[in-house]
């Protein structure tokens, strides 16, 4: 079984997915070292080539982030003004320490 670690981009090719443990070990640093730096590889050359198309995709890619990161944060505040959050405690998971929360609708908000 293979855990991996999501780095999320509008860019499809950018999505960068990080292999953090292996049959329930970690990845040794040396080794994600070596993912990053060719994820960076991969992201420089992405970002070259935005470059060489000028300033008219970078500032798409830009507005693209932005609208992104807009919707995102309305999706959370919509969450925050329906449901009631509680934190239940803390869960070890993979050797990563957690937040159990649990959450109900607010009894204002009916569907």
């Amino acid at each position: 079984m293979r855990s991996y670690e999501v780095f999320p981009s509008i860019v499809e090719d950018l999505i960068y997915r990080r292999l953090i443990s292996k049959n329930g070990k970690p990845v040794e640093e040396k080794e994600l070292r070596k993912q990053d730096k060719k994820y960076d590889k991969k992201a420089q050359k992405y970002a070259k080539k935005g470059r060489k198309r000028g300033l008219q995709a970078a500032s798409e890619y830009e507005a693209g982030e932005a609208e992104a990161l807009r919707k995102e944060r309305d999706l959370i505040a919509e969450m925050l003004r329906l449901y009631h959050f509680k934190i239940q405690g803390r869960e070890l998971l993979e050797e990563h320490t957690t937040l159990v929360v649990s959450f109900t609708p607010r009894p204002e908000f009916k569907s």
